[in-house]
């Protein structure tokens, strides 16, 4: 495994408190003489500072009530939190077994350090981890990268560092701290939700993470049969090859499209730069990739567009290895597009396609987009297409 250390988030990642998160929250509403929210509404705060659930759950930003709701959640905290806490499966084994590979591991977490401590070392485990940051050992919660930052240097990491955790905070406090990231399915967001952020790997739940880190010891199994994310710098080798691959089977095509001129080096790295392109790897290989975000050329102007009342986003650069056009990965990618769009809450998508290639023409237009006019630029002429989502 290429890591050097693993940090965890821990409610929804490692461990389920959420019977002693419902009791607090409700004490701290009826405290405060207020209606008692649904615990699926309360569900969804897991993972924000307790000020912030409160806010999330009422409206109500005001500093005293917030401050009121926190310490009559701490009060009742204190007494239910860790009696009703326990590890989700594959947890305390895959602590373990990173233990036994001498690759240390720590938790950085918005619960207070003691909760988790306590609850650790009721069941024995305590050696699991060898450091544990919650919310008063940082300056500023989650996604402020300072909790990530500490672990790495209280853990000596000297290598790359994942961070795992379930929710979007998790991910945004990742790419701030600059380490990779890996998310789990065991809490409440979803999976599209991830492709916004820049991560390695999304797990079903530990033990799958488990076996993706470890796959190197189990008989070499491949990558992930297949992974969609948003691009790195790390990517940037593999996106030039596919790249010039590309240029080079149009060209030899006689379809007289990507040249020396566009698209260059530079402008992925500005794709990269803005979080604009997203890549898709099956077996561990780069599959296909292209680039989302809301700018239109003026040419834009002409087309007969008809989903003009909706948010629209433009797709640019999509590109599909050449050994695997024709195997399906074009319309899986923009399937995965279409996903990521409509998670980033956009109604519409645009794009142009060459004339010429009629590679492209056929895949948009069997994938449900519509032509909505032509426009010229350096190239020749280009098909303009829409769908709305």
């Amino acid at each position: 495994m290429k890591y050097s250390a693993l940090l965890f988030d821990f409610d929804f990642t490692l461990a389920d408190a959420s019977e002693g998160i419902f009791q607090s929250y409700e004490y701290g509403f009826s405290k405060m003489g207020l209606p008692l929210p649904a615990r699926d509404a309360i569900r969804q705060t897991i993972g924000m500072t307790l000020p912030d659930g409160y806010t999330y759950l009422t409206g109500d930003t005001d500093p005293g009530h917030r401050s009121e709701f926190h310490d009559a959640f701490v009060a009742m905290a204190d007494k239910v939190m860790v009696p009703n806490t326990r590890f989700l499966p594959g947890a305390a084994a895959l602590l373990e077994t990173l233990g036994q590979r001498k690759i240390p591991a720590g938790i950085v977490s918005t619960k207070y350090s003691h909760r988790i401590v306590d609850f650790l070392a009721g069941l024995g485990k305590s050696d699991l981890v060898g450091c544990v940051i919650g919310l008063e050992k940082v300056k500023a919660p989650k996604p402020d990268p300072d909790g990530i930052r500490l672990g790495i240097s209280l853990l000596g990491a000297a290598g790359p560092v994942l961070y795992v955790g379930d929710t979007t905070i998790d991910a945004r406090a990742a790419q701030n701290a600059g380490v990779d990231f890996a998310a789990v399915l065991t809490g409440t967001t979803a999976r599209e939700a991830f492709s916004a952020f820049p991560y390695v790997y999304i797990a079903e739940d530990l033990p799958s993470l488990s076996r993706w880190l470890f796959r190197e010891e189990t008989d070499g199994e491949e990558e992930p049969r297949e992974l969609f994310r948003t691009a790195t710098e790390a990517d940037l080798p593999d996106i030039e090859r596919l790249g010039a691959a590309a240029k080079d089977t149009l060209t030899a095509a006689g379809i007289a499209q990507w040249d020396e001129f566009y698209p260059t080096g530079e402008d992925f790295r500005e794709d990269i730069r803005a979080g604009a392109l997203h890549v898709l790897y099956r077996g561990g290989r780069l599959a296909a990739m292209a680039a989302l975000d809301e700018f239109q050329l003026p040419e834009y102007r002409e087309p007969d567009w008809l989903y003009r009342e909706e948010r629209a986003c433009v797709f640019h650069r999509l590109c599909v290895a050449p050994a695997l056009q024709g195997t399906g990965v074009g319309k899986d990618m923009l399937r995965q597009m279409d996903r990521l769009a409509r998670s980033l809450g956009y109604g519409a998508v645009r794009l142009d396609a060459f004339s010429q290639n009629s590679i492209s023409l056929r895949l948009y237009e069997s994938s449900g987009y519509r032509r909505a006019g032509t426009v010229y630029f350096r190239k020749g002429k280009f098909f303009c297409y829409e769908k709305k989502l």
